[in-house]
């Protein structure tokens, strides 16, 4: 668990709002497929130091909002891909995404968010022989039996199933949203240094 500073002593975050300002500054608008024009920064990332707490956007009541992110999260962690198992976590805002129609036109069964989705992709990700590949479960093993690797990598993105394009069919019904996720273990303490200091 990670040890926070006490709040007299925490700094305030201000990376999310400089995003913003950002992007509303000197991002460049862009058609889309839903009709309005969108603004884009490309290659912003934000860094944000635990101590100072929980890093969550209060923008608005986070009261009752707070446990929706957590219940899709352990969804697609689990592997549902479809409204019914998404239901099963009280998740129902994907059902915009989960329509007969808008599987149908992915080629997929009623309710299927298909192949390329966060849950396929977390839990059952394809491998070249044809199984399956757990990244939660890999990344956890991993981090317990290699904590100092630089490579505790998860990715949503399955190419073969998003791509679009003349004579291709994309496997979802929603293309992921967010990029990869990137974990790195640091021990504080003093550093460690190999041979013999001068």
């Amino acid at each position: 668990m990670p040890t926070y500073k006490p709040l007299a002593k925490r700094i305030p975050d201000t990376q999310y709002g400089d995003t913003l300002k950002h992007i509303f500054d000197d991002g460049e608008f862009g058609e889309t497929r839903q009709g309005p024009r969108a603004k884009t920064i490309i290659g912003v990332q934000m860094h944000f130091l635990i101590a100072n707490g929980f890093p969550l956007i209060t923008d608005r009541s986070m009261e009752k909002f707070w446990r929706k992110p957590i219940d899709e999260l352990c969804a697609f962690m689990n592997g549902v891909r479809t409204r019914a198992g998404l239901a099963d976590y009280g998740v129902t805002w994907w059902d915009a995404w989960t329509t007969a129609a808008k599987s149908q036109k992915r080629g997929l069964e009623a309710g299927d968010i298909g192949p390329g989705s966060y849950g396929a992709a977390f839990h059952d990700f394809p491998t070249a022989d044809g199984g399956h590949f757990d990244q939660f479960k890999h990344l956890v093993e991993q981090i317990k039996e290699l904590p100092e690797l630089r490579t505790h990598f998860i990715t949503p993105w399955i190419p073969q199933y998003i791509v679009r394009g003349k004579g291709k069919q994309q496997k979802v019904t929603l293309a992921p949203c967010h990029g990869w996720i990137h974990v790195r273990i640091f021990k504080h303490g003093p550093v460690q240094r190999s041979g013999t200091d001068a």
